[in-house]
Order: C-alpha cells, then sequence, then structure tokens
C-alpha cells in the first residue's frame, strides 16, 4: 500500500499541534528597571493647569529618552535598548521629550530666560539647535523626518509652532489662547492645547493641526471648560484627557478624538479618572487611571475598546506597582513610564511582544523530535 509523503511542512504542523498555542498564552512581557534617574513626573502635577504630561519617550527599538538632574538643572538623556545604560547628551540644562525611530530626541535647552529647540542624536549625544535664532523657541514632540513640534514665544505669548533646520512655522493661532503643540506623526499632523487668556476663569481647549485644514480647535470635548491632546498617531487619531462630570464629582476621563468624533475612555474604577498620554499607531492608548477616589493610581492601555490595568501584565510577586504609562512606541511593542518597585519610585520599560517562554521551546524541540522519530519508523517500513 502507497504510504503518503511526509513532507517537511507536514512535519513542522505536526509539531505546532503537539505544542499547542502556548507560545501565546504563556508568554510574559518582559519589564525592564530603568532606575530612578529618569525625569518622571507620576502621581505630581505640573504647574501649567491640572493636569500632569508624561516625560519619557521611547521608540520602535526599545531606545528611551527623558531627562535627569543636573548641576545645574537637568540634562537630556538616552537609553540603549541593549544594556539600557545612559548617555548623557552634549549641552547641560536641556530637557529631552521625544525620540523618533531614527534616534533623533527632541527638546530644548534653557540659558538664562531664553528657550531654545533642540535636536540630539540619540547615539552620540549630539545636540543641534532648530528653527530660526532669532526665535524663542521649546520643542516637544519630533517625528521620524525630524520635525519638532512645541511653541514659539510672540508678542501676543506662546504658540504652538513646527522646527526644521533654520525654519520655524507658527502653526496658528486660537483666538484668546496661547498654544502649545506635544505630539506630531509622519505627515507633520500636530496635537496640542492652547491656555486661554482673557477668561475670567482658566479655560483649556485642545487642538489639532494639518496642512490642510489648519488650526481646528477640539475645544474642551465635554463642556467642563478643560481639555489636553496629548498624542497622535499616523492616521489622525488624536488622544488626551478633557475634565468630566464623573457619577459623583467632577474630574477627568481620557479622551479619542477623530474627524470631529469623540469617546470617552472610562476609567479603571466607578468615579475614576483617567489621563491618556500616548497613542499607537494601531489606535492602543496608554495612560493613567485610579482604581478609587483620589488613590491607588494605576498603568492603563486601552485597546480593542476596553481599559486594561497594566500591573494585570505582571506576574504575581514582582514588586512592581506600575503608575503611570507615559509612551507607547509606534508599533505598540513598547510601554514606558512610572512605577513603585519595592516602595521605591522608578522609572519601566514594558516590552509587550509575545516572546515564547523557555519551556515552550523545550515543548517544540521535543514535539520536532517526536516528528523525526516517526519519520525514522516510516522509511524504514518502506
Amino acid at each position: 500500500m502507497n504510504q503518503p509523503i511526509f513532507t517537511a511542512s507536514r512535519a513542522i504542523a505536526v509539531a505546532l499541534v503537539l505544542v499547542g498555542p502556548m507560545g501565546v498564552s504563556a508568554a510574559t512581557p518582559a519589564l525592564i528597571d530603568l532606575g530612578v534617574v529618569l525625569q518622571t513626573t507620576a502621581n505630581t502635577w505640573s504647574t501649567f493647569g491640572s493636569l500632569r504630561f508624561g516625560d519619557i519617550s521611547v521608540n520602535n527599538s526599545g531606545w528611551v529618552a527623558g531627562f535627569r538632574p543636573d548641576s545645574p538643572g537637568y540634562r537630556a538623556i538616552a537609553m540603549k535598548p541593549d544594556n539600557y545604560d545612559i548617555l548623557s547628551m552634549d549641552a547641560s540644562q536641556t530637557m529631552g521629550w521625544a525620540i523618533n525611530n531614527k534616534g533623533q530626541v527632541g527638546g530644548y535647552q534653557q540659558i538664562g530666560g531664553n528657550y531654545k529647540a533642540k535636536v540630539f542624536d540619540a547615539a552620540n549625544g549630539i545636540s543641534q539647535t532648530v528653527g530660526a535664532k532669532a526665535d524663542k523657541t521649546i520643542a516637544y514632540a519630533i517625528n521620524d523626518n525630524g520635525l519638532l513640534a512645541g511653541a514659539k514665544d510672540t508678542a501676543s505669548g506662546y504658540q504652538a509652532a513646527t522646527f526644521a533646520g533654520e525654519k520655524t512655522t507658527e502653526l496658528g493661532a486660537l483666538p484668546d489662547f496661547n498654544t502649545v503643540g506635544k505630539a506630531v506623526n509622519s505627515s507633520g499632523s500636530v496635537a496640542g492645547y492652547g491656555q486661554g487668556v482673557n477668561s475670567r476663569f482658566l479655560q483649556y481647549h485642545a487642538f489639532v493641526y494639518t496642512v490642510a485644514n489648519g488650526m481646528v480647535d477640539i475645544g474642551d470635548v465635554f463642556g467642563r471648560g478643560t481639555a489636553y491632546a496629548t498624542g497622535i498617531n499616523d492616521a489622525g487619531l488624536v488622544v488626551g484627557t478633557a475634565q468630566y462630570h464623573l457619577p459623583i464629582s467632577d474630574g477627568f476621563r481620557a479622551f479619542i478624538w477623530a474627524n470631529g468624533s469623540v469617546k470617552q475612555l472610562g476609567a479603571l474604577s466607578y468615579n475614576g479618572n483617567s489621563f491618556a498620554y500616548g497613542v499607537d499607531n494601531a489606535g492602543n492608548v496608554v495612560g493613567m487611571s485610579n482604581t478609587n477616589i483620589g488613590r491607588d493610581w494605576r498603568a492603563f492601555i486601552y485597546k480593542s475598546g476596553q481599559m486594561v490595568d497594566l500591573n494585570t501584565y505582571l506576574p504575581a510577586g514582582s514588586g512592581w506597582v506600575l503608575e503611570s504609562a507615559e509612551s507607547i512606541s509606534d508599533n505598540g511593542r513598547f510601554v514606558v513610564g512610572a512605577g513603585v518597585y519595592n516602595n521605591t519610585r522608578r522609572a519601566f520599560l514594558l516590552d509587550l511582544a509575545p516572546v515564547p517562554e523557555p519551556g515552550t521551546y523545550f515543548l517544540m524541540f521535543a514535539g520536532l523530535a517526536t516528528v523525526g522519530l516517526v519519520v525514522r519508523r516510516r522509511q524504514k517500513n518502506q
């Protein structure tokens, strides 16, 4: 009787059946302790309104950028993904706010009362001033084309702008608002917010700028007077945070905005607040939310219509509490933020790639060995 042909592809298929789906289900995201050197603001509040913003960034290769205390002031830094050693930038009094997928860090330098937007090469620390030389500028974001987004000091206050080479481009104005760009995508679209200057009560409006439509006022989103846009992906999806009437009290909720439509992302608790800081190109959002009133902040990822506590990704007994997810890489693999490890506040990187555990490899090789034995027996009997 003719025996069926047992090809290599069928051998692999049998091996995968023997292993089963454990290579995915058994995978545990890798958590890397970045130490206490990165300047983080988790569980504190900025002086610019009542919302704190993330200041650690990560790219598709796992490079991390930020800044750390220096004498005097701060110094922009980058961290290599092979060992996460600290690479200090060449200029003092600098802050690194974002890193692109080419390893360029966007930020600025303060010298006295003067500010200059800067781009740093993460690998060698060399910096370059960008924008018109006479302008006072700050930058908070950079895209893969090296375009920086931030703000320029004008006679009427700070206005959102982009910088490339020695060119400064003002993005237009929101009447009665000082504006700043906080994120920029690959096509040069910018998301940010404005602070009201003539209102009796301080107001903040989110905005998005596109080359085609100019600056569009997203407004205060939920009608409570305050909204910030802090992220934008290559599809033009904008994320941020707005004041919101919670079930019991006023607070804040994270949102997604796209083409005039807004979605409120909820929170990790019934009356909880949530803050969105970054979005990847698949539309997954990261930020922080509290699990009870005013306490127990937890980092989250919002994906597939659900907000998930990132601490649920960690093995039991890890010693970590992840409190804030401040940036996600464009490809969605890496998340960086701030948390507490053994009662010490530290920065972290979470690698979400589904890497099989050693036991999975053992099962796979055992399966292949079994297939090899079957092949040899069939060949002997033919």
